[in-house]
């Protein structure tokens, strides 16, 4: 990894080293990575997938951890954490452009806020924007495909590719992101505007019944969904 940490360190990019996974997963469980890097840019991110290519170094990007099994033994590779720009959100017009990094839940109850009808079903379900297009999240009858415009992703190559909601090929938690090495950068989502008091009390109802129904403050899978997927690999 010395090339890699070289090229980082020249850009001044974040990371750390042989770094416990376990405090980066909702179930706190995983052994130490090889090296976990922050990117805060679409240059950074660029930078990091072709000096990785180069390097032959195998690699990884995780959101929050609400869907992660990590072993003990660890992951011998880069694990990239999206950070600085691609935790922001940008509402306006007809709907919100959305960073990877950020909070689908702070994206719900922001997008409440201003008056956008969409995002309701989202504000219990822990995780990123970045995921949550990758899995397709959903809950309450809708899902992520139902809103999403369109999305930039980085290809294996590290360059910038814009896909349509219709090329995602989206299924049940299931997406053509989760078959390709494509990293989700950005995403943009079509809303209708509509009451915010009344889109506020939709979103609370929403929360207070995912809170009731699974454990957020403990050591879990988070989602049910992710827990039945684990159970039918055993």
């Amino acid at each position: 990894m010395k090339e890699v940490i070289s090229a980082l360190e020249a850009a001044s990019i974040s990371y750390t080293t042989n770094t416990p996974l376990h405090t980066y997963t909702t179930w706190k469980i995983g052994g130490p990575c090889d090296l976990l890097v922050f990117p805060r840019t679409i240059e950074e991110v660029s930078l990091c997938v072709r000096t990785l290519k180069a390097a032959k170094r195998p690699w990884i990007v995780i959101g929050k951890g609400s869907n992660l099994l990590v072993s003990d033994e660890g992951f011998r590779g880069a694990v990239l954490r999206l950070s600085g720009a691609f935790d922001s959100a940008t509402f306006g017009g007809d709907g919100v452009v959305a960073g990877a990094g950020f909070s689908l839940i702070t994206l719900s109850l922001q997008a409440a806020k201003h008056g956008f009808i969409g995002l309701e079903f989202a504000s219990g379900i822990p995780g990123t924007v970045g995921g949550a297009v990758c899995m397709n999240a959903g809950a309450h009858g809708s899902d992520i495909s139902k809103i999403l415009s369109q999305v930039i992703v980085m290809n294996a190559h590290g360059d910038l590719v814009t896909l349509q909601a219709t090329d995602l090929l989206f299924g049940y938690r299931d997406s053509e992101i989760q078959h390709n090495p494509w990293i989700v950068l950005e995403a943009t989502f079509s809303l209708s505007h509509g009451e915010p008091s009344v889109i506020s009390e939709k979103t609370k109802m929403f929360k207070e019944k995912r809170v009731r129904t699974q454990p957020l403050k403990q050591h879990s899978a988070v989602c049910s969904e992710i827990l039945y997927r684990c159970l039918q690999r055993l």
